[in-house]
């Protein structure tokens, strides 16, 4: 949400000013309503966390809507203190040039103290189906997403997503892996576009590469190449997912190249054995089935 900082800080943020920004992104959300891609991402995560929410990429979620003015100002009061400052330089500049530049606004910025604040509660993974019909010419995008761990265990599922791209795009399998990571964990999964029988197929094909994986069919020259595209695309300037889910989840690429073969493999059980995917599809969704259809 874009209220000013400075009224954050300060405490001058009011209702009207909240109610504002809430109708500018519902505004923002509805013209992105016809962009496949980002109502795909909002499904994967209402299957999977329960809801549609902002905790994915999307930026814009309908649940917006049901924040209160004691909800902002909530975690206005729990988190925009001095503690929780950041300050990112470039460049020759000291440390000590530093403070005193930043110094001259650290007043603005409460200290933490006796502020309780708010707790956030970690958002659980529950999986289930989510299904969305929209007239796309008939044309269908489905995704299955599984739970990912947070920090150092989440580091092998980022190395399998691009093993099972890698993989998949040497088989001519028009469908791919992505990662959503967060603080408290994430998710990693498959999706396939194009009319519902072409997307099942590829879908399926997708789901026959994971399983191939568990069974060990990733060489370690797989995961090699994995890790240094994972490291090239973080020092590209512009990016791309699998740089933002890597930066997201605080995996440094040195961290990443330590990643082994057979954690790859770990991974890629441990996702099978999730009991209940977050199934998400948009779009046709006739003839499309369970989830079971495409892990069976």
């Amino acid at each position: 949400m874009a209220v000013g900082s400075a009224d954050l800080i300060g405490g001058g943020c009011v209702g009207a000013q909240i109610d504002e920004e809430k109708a500018r992104a519902a505004l923002g959300y509805k013209s992105r309503s016809g962009c496949a891609t980002a109502a795909l991402t909002d499904a994967v995560h209402e299957a999977a966390y329960g809801e549609a929410t902002a905790y994915g990429s999307n930026g814009y979620a309908l649940n917006l809507k049901k924040l209160s003015v004691d909800e902002v100002l909530a975690y206005r009061q729990a988190h925009f203190v001095r503690e929780n400052l950041t300050v990112v330089t470039h460049g020759g500049i000291t440390g000590e040039a530093v403070k005193k530049i930043v110094g001259v606004h650290l007043s603005q910025f409460p200290t933490k103290g006796g502020n309780k604040g708010v707790t956030l509660p970690a958002a659980s993974f529950v999986g289930g189906e989510v299904k969305i019909r929209a007239d796309l010419d008939g044309k269908t995008h489905l995704a299955i997403a599984f739970p990912s761990p947070a920090g150092e265990a989440g580091k092998a599922y980022q190395v399998l997503a691009g093993v099972l791209n890698a993989r998949a795009a040497a088989q001519g399998i028009c469908a791919g892996a992505f990662t959503h990571s967060y603080h408290h964990g994430g998710l990693v999964g498959v999706r396939a576009s194009g009319c519902v029988t072409s997307a099942s197929e590829q879908l399926k094909k997708v789901v026959a590469e994971l399983k191939a994986i568990a069974n060990g069919a990733a060489a370690e020259t797989d995961v090699v190449k994995t890790q240094l595209s994972l490291k090239n695309a973080l020092n590209v300037e512009a990016g791309n997912e699998s740089a933002t889910a890597v930066l997201l989840s605080g995996v440094n690429a040195a961290d990443v190249r330590g990643v082994t073969s057979a954690a790859v493999v770990d991974a890629a059980k441990a996702v099978l054995k999730t009991a209940s995917p977050a199934f998400a599809v948009y779009g046709a969704t006739a003839g499309v089935g369970s989830v079971q259809k495409f892990l069976a």
